[in-house]
């Protein structure tokens, strides 16, 4: 049985669905994160989860037994905030104290929790000070530590790092991820940030206008995504029309390229800018017009015809100025989407 079972949720404000009937399935110990872009209902489902929001109908069980109708407080569901939400007129070790005494756990407990979350979340330096004297990052590694104290049986984030830099981000990935795996808890993750996504998943879940567009591993979901949307949402692609025959498909700017599954007439293929070799060719089909020297690769924007693609190569070289002429080669078998029915392109 799952940890987390989510059956049939769903919300609506007047006549606007915030999430349409949607189902989870997470596993104890799982780090899930909720991946889309502003208002594709990944906060909405989270203030569910929390019993902040009313659900408009379906089901949330943990550990089998059924919690909606429960309200937050009954949950044992705890919340890491995008602001935080330090109490600013309590040290560290009274913020992190008061969740414990509100739910009068006995004393020595609360001792045994506290030192706990101190010392995995490297605040033993800080447990006198205020929330003023405090840095965005520690603030934040306050925030986990109150809710890893309260021992929850899931442990909600919704988009905790967006209001810190980009270096602290990087680096409180590692910490918060860490965390994860050593507190042994069930998360869900909510962000906009694919890079956050790719990094700390072991499943990601997109969503996009109040709907799960598709979900799986970092890997799965950006190298073989079913859907044009998730292709596009999950790192950079090229998104082209060709015409498959078997394990090849003839691209519309000349030549042929291998696919990654076996097909006959037109197919949408996503091509990853590392799935592209570029060539300096006079004769080439292809021209540069652009590139980002990115340190470790070198991005290239490369007009073929009237497609626009992508192709990066390492840093290693000089870019090759815009406007010269070069060919194109598959690195590697160009991915075939699925057909999604009522998909945009």
């Amino acid at each position: 049985m799952p940890h987390l079972q989510v059956t049939g949720l769903t919300k609506r404000f007047a006549d606007t669905v915030a999430l349409h009937p949607t189902d989870l399935d997470v596993e104890q110990g799982e780090f899930i994160t909720l991946l889309g872009p502003s208002g594709c209902g990944k906060s909405t489902f989270l203030r569910m989860l929390m019993g902040i929001t009313t659900p408009s109908g379906g089901e949330i069980r943990i550990a089998g037994t059924r919690i909606d109708r429960l309200p937050p407080e009954k949950r044992n569901i705890a919340m890491v905030f995008q602001s935080y939400a330090l109490f600013p007129h309590m040290s560290v070790l009274g913020n992190l104290a008061f969740g414990l005494k509100m739910k009068k756990v006995p004393k020595a407990e609360q001792t045994r929790r506290i030192a706990h979350a101190v010392r995995i979340c490297n605040l033993d330096a800080y447990v006198d000070r205020m929330p003023r004297q405090l840095s965005g990052g520690q603030q934040q590694r306050v925030a986990l530590a109150r809710a890893i104290v309260m021992e929850p049986d899931l442990l909600l984030f919704d988009e905790p790092l967006s209001n810190l830099d980009a270096k602290l981000r990087e680096s409180l990935r590692e910490d918060l991820l860490g965390l994860h795996r050593r507190v042994g808890g069930t998360s869900l993750y909510v962000t906009h940030d694919q890079d956050e996504a790719m990094a700390m998943s072991d499943r990601i879940v997109v969503m996009n206008e109040g709907r799960v567009v598709e979900s799986g591993t970092p890997f799965e979901l950006y190298r073989a995504p079913r859907s044009r949307f998730t292709a596009r949402f999950l790192g950079r692609t090229s998104l082209i029309e060709a015409i498959a025959s078997g394990n090849e498909a003839r691209l519309p700017w000349g030549g042929t390229a291998p696919i990654d599954r076996s097909a006959s007439g037109p197919v949408s293929l996503s091509i990853r800018p590392e799935d592209l070799r570029i060539e300096a060719d006079t004769q080439g089909a292809a021209a540069i017009s652009g590139h980002q020297f990115l340190g470790a690769a070198i991005l290239y924007s490369v007009k073929a015809g009237e497609h626009q693609l992508i192709a990066s190569a390492t840093g290693h070289a000089s870019p090759l100025p815009v406007g010269s002429r070069v060919s194109l080669h598959a690195a590697a078998p160009l991915h075939v989407l699925d057909a999604i029915e009522g998909e945009a392109a």
